[in-house]
C-alpha cells in the first residue's frame, strides 16, 4: 500500500493535515507522544504499522504513507543557477543527463526521497545517493526499491518505496 496526498497549505500547517489524513483515512488518532524520530530527523509512528514522509515547498506539502519504509521529495520548478549544486552532488553520468533545470530538480527530488527512504541525512547523504538507469544506488549498493518523479503542476515529486506505483493521489482542501 502506498497512499499519497497533499495539499496547498503553509508549511506550518503540516502537522496538523498528517493528524487529519491519518484520522480520517486510516481511522488512526495519534497525538505528539506516538510519533519519534530517527537520529536524521525522520519522523515514525512507534507501533510499525504505518510509515510516512512529508515534504514541503512553496505553498505544496505532501504526504506519503505505506505499509513499508517510504521517502518523498518535492520541489517547484525554477530557474535557479544550480551549476554548483550539479557539480558537488551529481556524478558523471547523472551531469549528461542533466540538460535543464527541470532535470535537475527531477534528478535531486529523486536523490532526496531515497536519503529519507533510507532515514538518513540529505546534505550529508545525497552525494554518496546515485541512479543507474533509475535504479538506486548508495555508497556503491544497489537497492532494491522503486523511485519515480512525476510531474505536479509547478512542481515535481519523487518518491522512494518498495511499490513501483502509488495506490492512492489526493488532494486535501
Amino acid at each position: 500500500m502506498l497512499d499519497i496526498y497533499y495539499s496547498y497549505v503553509k508549511k506550518e500547517q503540516s502537522k496538523d493535515l498528517v493528524k487529519h489524513i491519518f484520522k480520517k483515512y486510516y481511522n488512526f488518532d495519534f497525538n505528539q507522544d506516538e510519533i519519534s524520530l530517527s537520529k536524521n530527523g525522520k519522523p515514525y509512528l512507534k507501533g510499525g504499522e504505518y510509515f510516512y514522509n512529508l515534504t514541503h515547498t512553496d505553498g505544496l506539502v505532501m504526504l506519503a504513507v505505506s505499509d513499508k519504509e517510504v521517502g518523498i521529495d518535492a520541489e517547484k520548478f525554477r530557474d535557479d543557477d544550480f551549476s554548483k549544486v550539479i557539480e558537488k552532488y551529481a556524478t558523471s553520468g547523472e551531469k549528461q543527463r542533466i540538460l535543464t533545470n527541470k532535470d535537475f530538480l527531477c534528478l535531486w527530488t529523486k536523490k532526496e526521497s531515497f536519503v529519507k527512504y533510507l532515514g538518513g541525512n540529505a546534505i550529508t547523504d545525497a552525494k554518496m545517493a546515485t541512479f543507474e538507469q533509475n535504479y538506486p544506488v548508495f555508497k556503491g549498493e544497489k537497492h532494491d526499491v522503486n523511485t519515480f518523479s512525476i510531474g505536479l503542476n509547478e512542481h515535481v515529486f519523487s518518491v522512494t518505496s518498495p511499490y513501483n506505483e502509488y495506490d492512492n493521489f489526493t488532494l486535501i482542501m
